[in-house]
């Protein structure tokens, strides 16, 4: 991820995890150089997304990445299929699900474009479907509206 202009510490928590396979919740807190009841809140928020994976050995909490094969689409699997009415709403969604979770706004500005990134092929498949229902043909002019719609999707 160096190409990034910006690198969270979340970046660095899923390039761990990536790296590692599975890794204890403790182990990775110390990899990250973060309070482990902070890692936790942002595992918790990852896992809610379908991003990470916690299982448990003894009492001990081990990452992994969520499989792609667990889901049959990353967005359409989640509880949250149902509360989506509206593309505009995923904002709304993912701060109420990190609020019941007790993530901060802090650690949810960190979150949310790490949450962009993972879910922007669905998020766009979406946008793109609605565009058609509103007339637009043009495949240019649907990528252009895209693009200026995942601009503003990404400011928290």
């Amino acid at each position: 991820m160096s190409n990034n202009i910006l690198h969270t510490p979340v970046d660095t928590l899923l390039e761990i995890v990536k790296e590692r396979k599975k890794i204890s919740l403790r182990e990775l807190s110390k990899q990250i150089q973060s309070n482990k009841n902070v890692v936790e809140n942002w595992v918790d928020i990852l896992s809610e997304y379908h991003v990470l994976k916690v299982t448990y050995h003894g009492i001990e909490p081990y990452i992994e990445l969520y499989q792609e094969e667990e889901s049959h689409s990353k967005i359409s699997n989640q509880n949250t299929q149902d509360d989506v009415k509206d593309i505009e709403e995923i904002k709304n969604i993912f701060i109420e699900k990190s609020k019941k979770q007790g993530i901060s706004k802090g650690a949810m500005k960190e979150l949310w474009p790490v949450f962009v990134r993972e879910y922007e092929e669905d998020l766009k498949k979406k946008f793109i479907e609605r565009a058609k229902s509103y007339g637009i043909e043009d495949a240019k002019e649907r990528e252009l509206a895209w693009q200026h719609y995942k601009s503003e999707l990404e400011k928290f």
